[in-house]
């Protein structure tokens, strides 16, 4: 059965049917060349109870392969992500080369969104900056959401907290580990979020993880890396580059505990250590003004958005071994 080919369980089906629904033109396109897979994924998906709510759908495409017609300005093929779509059971290429209709072959899989870091010293502009980048992406229409590290607001986090407000004291050791399971902790939820196609936009990283530990005294700089690989890495890292001095010009400098010139121009060559060599890394000049700071942040930040979009960028992986 083709449809046990493509398909290989009902909720890949529910996936798919879902998919087309939102993307009408790719469904016309199939239903222009008329595959045989295409009225037997029909007549299962119209007897699947979990399905019953998209009978407009199946009923719409039914008229389409009717009249054998596509509505008109539809393109005969509509690709949108260049890999194929991966079942239970098998590629729907093998389908469409076993029927024979191999010629145009779309996509199912979604595009997933954008993952982009802020990085810089204290200071320099990073929260400001994401905020109003994810404001500039929901004015194009896309979905973007703001998260930063730490994120205090877990078990972890309030840990981290009370030891960044002076509260508490730990081995250097000790908070670097718990700064990196704070990024693992939020790593199920990120994940799930760009593959729905959710553009994040970070405040901090894994790379202030290693720049302010690797600053302390007696702390390695490969080894503080360690903990941390395996992360899924940033497709851009914006690095808004400002000295220390500068930085400490800037309101409430100095509240917390790394907010101190030495601390923070060891950290700035840690970064710039970082970045050697690694193309995903652009540097911003973060003491200009405000406006044209986001101007140059908001361009590396559209510019990633849409070669992720296009090219069907994989999610790489943080220092791999």
């Amino acid at each position: 059965m083709y449809c046990s080919r493509l398909c290989g369980d009902r909720q890949t089906l529910a996936r798919i049917l879902a998919w087309t629904w939102r993307n009408v033109a790719v469904l016309s396109s199939l239903c222009a060349f008329r595959p045989p897979v295409l009225h037997h994924l029909l007549e299962s998906c119209s007897t699947t109870t979990q399905l019953r709510a998209h009978s407009s759908l199946i009923s719409f495409a039914s008229a389409l392969l009717d009249t054998g017609n596509r509505p008109v300005g539809h393109p005969p093929f509509i690709t949108v992500n260049r890999r194929p779509f991966m079942t239970a059971g098998g590629s729907i290429e093998k389908a469409y080369t076993e029927s024979g209709d191999a010629s145009s072959l779309p996509s199912f899989s979604k595009p997933r969104g954008a993952f982009i870091v802020l990085e810089g010293v204290d200071r320099c502009g990073k929260t400001t900056q994401v905020a109003r980048v994810v404001k500039a992406l929901h004015a194009q229409g896309r979905a973007a959401e703001a998260i930063r590290f730490p994120d205090r607001t877990t078990t972890i986090g309030q840990m981290i907290n009370a030891y960044l407000a002076n509260a508490t004291d730990l081995d250097d050791r000790v908070i670097h580990l718990l700064f990196s399971a704070n990024r693992w902790e939020a790593m199920a939820s990120l994940r799930s979020k760009l593959a729905a196609g959710m553009t994040l936009v970070c405040d901090r990283y894994a790379y202030s993880g290693v720049a302010f530990s690797a600053a302390k005294d007696g702390m390695d700089f490969d080894w503080c890396k360690q903990c941390d690989r395996g992360l899924p890495q940033p497709d851009a890292v914006i690095y808004l580059d400002i000295s220390a001095e500068a930085a400490a010009k800037r309101g409430r400098y100095g509240e917390e505990r790394y907010e101190n010139q030495g601390m923070q121009g060891r950290v700035r060559e840690n970064f710039q250590k970082l970045m050697e060599g690694d193309s995903i890394w652009h540097v911003v000049d973060a003491g200009v003004s405000l406006e044209d700071v986001s101007e140059r942040v908001d361009k590396v930040v559209m510019a990633t958005a849409k070669r992720v979009e296009e090219e069907g960028l994989q999610l790489g992986t943080l220092w791999p071994a």
